[in-house]
């Protein structure tokens, strides 16, 4: 027989594969003896071959996070997602010179990060790459060496005080013993995150990110342990708004303007009734519309602002920080000044400002902290709105903010309610 040239094993097989060929229908024989025939290595004579795809690899350099320098013996693993969790696919020790090969990875996404479990790193690092057909990928990965003793993993979740879960976010534990080198960040995925510390105790965490955006104020005291998972809550940005009413008639107030603090602003009174300084008055203002209610965006509260419109005071506010209702302001009526100043251009950086003078004071009393009013433009003039009704010394003074001033001019005025009231500082001998 022709298949009796290859060996008993193979008349054997031969005959085993002629029977389910002979059983599935005609043609077998004819298949097999093909076959048979066909060279070595011939594929397209043998039949189709799927090529599987060529391995590609991930290249990188691993420094040490102080001193930016390559460092030597350290794992380096590529990680696949597998479910809710990311296990270890290949792993590579880093050379003398820091630099790593995680070569024959089947192309596809991967976290690539330094350390095992084994051998933790206090400052977490990682890169996410696609590892490409017969290509390498090259990253670079921070390195902070800890103890191999002593150190606590902990696990715990992220979350807004709304329920909804981030799916990325960052932060920082600070061990305040360590100082500047006492800081370990965090990175987690769809709320969950998970990392080794020095040691167990006490930690702030801070600098939290999440989804992109930065909590700057973000802040709370832990304690770390093996055991016991932490939860963080977060504050869920929301949509703000001002509603703006008349405080006699309870009426809203159409075309209010709403001016954000600048954080510059040099508004030192803290009169409820004061201006916002020059710097938040360079801002553009939000109008209110028919509802005497402005948007001020999404946003977490804590945020001071001032309103005011024609015939009213300027009336200062905040957003309470993680508030779900607006704010609401009540305006009071109010007067304008007209104010001019002969040669406030030939003053070196000169400021005008106003001191609220009570009732039983006088203008040579000490009357407080002063409301910084925008100086004079064209003409040495400026229009100054908003003025709670009542008694005001102005003065113009150059020098550094309420310290060392020097007084170049002064005069007390009235503010009643109604059209702007036109006023003159004259000036004369500094002092």
């Amino acid at each position: 027989m022709r298949t009796g040239s290859r060996g008993g094993g193979g008349a054997g097989r031969a005959l085993g594969i002629l029977v389910v060929l002979g059983l599935l229908g005609g043609g077998g024989w004819w298949a097999w003896d093909r076959f048979l025939r066909a060279p070595a290595g011939d594929a397209t004579k043998a039949g189709p071959a799927v090529d599987a795809p060529t391995p590609g690899a991930v290249t990188g350099v691993v420094h040490r996070r102080d001193t930016r320098k390559g460092v030597p013996g350290v794992p380096v693993r590529a990680l696949r997602r597998q479910g809710d969790d990311w296990a270890a696919a290949l792993q590579a020790e880093t050379d003398a010179d820091g630099r790593f090969v995680l070569d024959g990875l089947p192309p596809g996404p991967y976290r690539v990060r330094p350390g095992s479990d084994d051998k933790p790193s206090s400052e977490v690092s990682h890169a996410d790459v696609t590892v490409e057909s017969a290509r390498a990928a090259d990253v670079a990965l921070d390195w902070e060496p800890m103890p191999d003793d002593g150190t606590v993993y902990v696990r715990g979740t992220v979350a807004f005080d709304s329920g909804r879960v981030p799916a990325k976010f960052s932060f920082r534990f600070w061990d305040a013993a360590g100082g500047d080198f006492g800081r370990y960040a965090v990175e987690g995925e769809e709320g969950r995150f998970g990392r080794r510390l020095p040691r167990a105790g006490a930690y702030s965490v801070t600098a939290m990110t999440v989804d992109g955006e930065p909590h700057e104020y973000f802040f709370r005291e832990v304690k770390v342990t093996a055991e016991q998972p932490l939860d963080l809550v977060v504050e869920e940005s929301r949509e703000i708004g001002v509603i703006v009413y008349d405080a006699a008639t309870r009426q809203p107030v159409e075309g209010a303007r709403i001016y954000r603090r600048d954080p510059r602003d040099r508004a030192t009174s803290t009169h409820p009734h004061a201006p916002p300084g020059p710097e938040t008055l360079a801002g553009a203002p939000l109008l209110t519309g028919a509802t005497g209610r402005a948007s001020l965006g999404r946003g977490r509260g804590t945020e001071v602002f001032w309103v005011v419109a024609g015939g009213y005071a300027w009336s200062r506010a905040s957003v309470a920080r993680g508030t779900t209702e607006d704010a609401r302001v009540d305006l009071k009526p109010g007067g304008s000044l007209r104010i001019r100043v002969p040669g406030w251009g030939g003053l070196e950086d000169p400021h005008l400002s106003a001191w609220i003078v009570r009732e039983g004071q006088s203008e040579d009393d000490e009357l407080g902290l002063p409301m910084a009013l925008p100086g004079p433009v064209a003409n040495e003039e400026v229009l100054v709105e908003g003025l709670l009704a009542g008694r005001y010394l102005l003065r113009v003074h150059t020098g550094p903010w309420l310290q060392h001033l020097v007084v170049h001019g002064r005069v007390g005025v009235t503010v009643v309610p109604g059209d702007p009231f036109a006023v003159t500082v004259p000036l004369g001998a500094p002092r």
